[in-house]
């Protein structure tokens, strides 16, 4: 494969980018609205994709320390559950007019963020 950003795959291994010092799999599902699947096709909302993509990039050994994302995954208790069981870190944006939630033992924390320029 010809990739100019260091896109490499083996026949046994995931394919993956590498971008200077970084090495990322390149694993992506696709979504797709209710109405534009096919006939028998399975609906999966975004946080149930990015759950799987998850369980896939710990299976093939790719570790993270921290997940970022917008209020989609962070108003999901199923994502917010998967990342706590693999003890992972999270950011996680909600609606300002979200209802709270929390899992047990954890409560949420809400604050100005203070960017530096």
């Amino acid at each position: 494969m010809n990739c100019p950003y260091g896109c490499t795959s083996h026949e046994r291994e995931p394919l993956y980018g590498v971008l200077g010092d970084l090495t990322f799999p390149l694993i992506f599902l696709i979504y797709k609205p209710r109405k534009r699947l096919e006939v028998g096709g399975v609906y999966k909302t975004k946080p149930q994709l990015a759950v799987e993509i998850i369980e896939a990039l710990l299976k093939i050994g790719f570790n993270f320390d921290l997940v970022l994302a917008d209020s989609v995954y962070g108003e999901s208790p199923t994502f917010i559950s998967v990342l706590s069981k693999h003890k992972k870190h999270y950011l996680l944006a909600i609606r300002s007019n979200h209802r709270e939630f929390s899992l047990p033992g954890q409560e949420a924390k809400y604050g100005v963020c203070h960017y530096k320029h």
